[in-house]
């Protein structure tokens, strides 16, 4: 074959070879390089998410302290201890309601052996009276002048009662819920008298 043929041979063959390379990039960048549309759709998703991140990061900026709501609920929680303790208590009040109109429920109010002085007087109950009900004496003394008195005031009234225990005695004295005051004395003119006594309040 002689040589001009060969160079011809030689420059078709790479032109065609050139036209395939050719093909195949613009098939590839065809292939593989996105549309106009869907760029501007993947710019339309940035922006939109970063849209809601500019949101969110305002959010985060405006959210009150939670160190706010973490103490109001802790407000709550004690109040709702404190109510359920109150409850509790009512219920054991309501559940004593039968006894305490029976009269059935007592307290000690007093019990001590004491000195006194010449017509004198200590007192053994000063405090305010929650049920209506009554208080019972009993004393020992060495006096026959040893006695007991109540005092209180219901509804603008005033009430005082009184009896003589002697050397040995006892008494009941009916109360109302109110402020009382209770006490124990001698009309002695000398020293030298002593009281023992037990009282209780039966409500």
């Amino acid at each position: 074959m002689s040589e001009p043929k060969k160079t011809s041979l030689v420059v078709i063959a790479l032109s065609i070879v050139c036209v395939l390379l050719g093909t195949c990039f613009v098939a590839i960048v065809a292939i593989y390089l996105p549309t106009q549309d869907e760029l501007s759709e993947k710019q339309q998703t940035i922006q939109t998410l970063n849209q809601q991140i500019s949101v969110l990061e305002q959010e985060i900026v405006n959210a009150p302290d939670i160190t706010v709501y973490e103490n109001l609920v802790n407000q709550l929680k004690s109040q709702v201890s404190t109510l359920n303790s109150t409850l509790s208590d009512y219920m054991d009040e309501y559940g004593q309601l039968p006894d305490i109109v029976a009269l059935n429920l007592h307290s000690l109010a007093y019990s001590n052996n004491t000195d006194l002085a010449p017509d004198g007087n200590f007192t053994v109950i000063e405090t305010t009276l929650g049920y209506a009900g009554y208080v019972t004496v009993e004393a020992t003394s060495n006096s026959s002048t040893t006695y007991a008195q109540v005092n209180y005031t219901f509804r603008d009234i005033n009430l005082s009662f009184n009896h003589t225990l002697g050397e040995e005695g006892a008494w009941l004295f009916p109360v109302l819920p109110a402020y009382t005051k209770m006490i124990i004395g001698t009309l002695e003119p000398e020293d030298g008298t002593q009281v023992e006594a037990v009282v209780n309040y039966y409500y």
